[in-house]
């Protein structure tokens, strides 16, 4: 959880690979064009290009990815079939995808374009190929298809591309060595983290409702948060207990070690578990995806 104040205080140069030699050179004439190339040298050899920051609302914080990622289809589970990732781009519409982040618009022969995601500019160059399912950018020399767009847009890794486009499109994924529909534990506890933070959003949002979050309240409105504006962002309050949000999620099922790891709770020197948070105004912090994360 983002903490506010306490309630009652006032206040080098591009690489040599042929991906930097090609962009030193004129860009191709037509989005085809650059579909061609990329055909012909594949979508890892562009150069590194500044990560697409998007935009966040007042009160509304959020995390990247971080690590390193993993390439060729590799994951926790083993790797993704190949046939899968094929079917996976057969069946994603690149367009739908780009417009949910871009303002597309016809730019003949069946092809789009709109302002580049990637970096500034007042005349739209990042053209998208509903046929060949790849975009390609003329101002930055940015390019791929819809699971590379994904991966830089949203800061995924090529396995979390690959599994939020083949939720969307219906596609069951399958991994050479563990088998089709995979449990992996390290996604489970992700889940069970992400679980208990929305459930700690949603007790603490209830919680500023309350009378002991007067003086919680009447610091949201001296800084021009109104309900409407708090309910949005979900801003909530920590009661000023030792133990009221433990007590709440603990008998919803989630362990002492979960609510440590969550950054929800932490143990007294009594040994005991107590609340990380108290007597505070919070709000959550969200990923790209939406979920709570804090």
């Amino acid at each position: 959880m983002g903490r506010g104040a306490r309630a009652g205080v006032d206040d080098g140069a591009l690489g040599r690979s042929r991906g930097a030699r090609w962009l030193a050179d004129p860009p191709p004439a037509s989005v085809e064009e650059a579909a061609r190339y990329l055909d012909r040298v594949g979508f890892a050899l562009l150069p590194r290009r500044p990560r697409y920051r998007r935009p966040r609302g007042r009160g509304l914080a959020g995390h990247g990815r971080i690590g390193r990622r993993r390439q060729g289809g590799w994951g926790l589970a083993g790797k993704i079939r190949d046939e899968d990732i094929a079917l996976v781009r057969e069946r994603t519409s690149i367009v739908d995808v780009i417009s949910e982040q871009v303002t597309l618009k016809p730019a003949g022969s069946g092809n789009v374009k709109g302002l580049c995601p990637f970096h500034d500019e007042k005349t739209p160059s990042f053209n998208v190929s509903a046929a060949r399912n790849v975009f390609f950018c003329h101002g930055c020399g940015a390019g791929g298809d819809a699971i590379k767009f994904v991966m830089d847009v949203e800061h995924l890794t090529f396995v979390e591309a690959v599994e939020r486009l083949a939720t969307r499109a219906g596609v069951q994924l399958r991994y050479v060595e563990a088998g089709p529909a995979p449990v992996r534990a390290q996604q489970g506890q992700k889940q069970r983290l992400l679980a208990a933070n929305t459930e700690a959003a949603a007790f603490y949002a209830e919680q500023l409702g309350t009378p002991a979050a007067r003086a919680a309240r009447e610091f949201l409105a001296r800084r021009g948060f109104d309900r409407a504006v708090a309910i949005e962002y979900g801003c909530g309050y920590a009661p000023d207990a030792w133990d009221a949000l433990t007590r709440y999620l603990r008998p919803r099922g989630f362990s002492s070690a979960e609510l440590v790891t969550a950054g929800l709770a932490k143990e007294a020197r009594s040994g005991s578990l107590i609340d990380r948070f108290r007597n505070r105004l919070l709000w959550p912090i969200r990923d790209l995806a939406g979920d709570v994360i804090g």
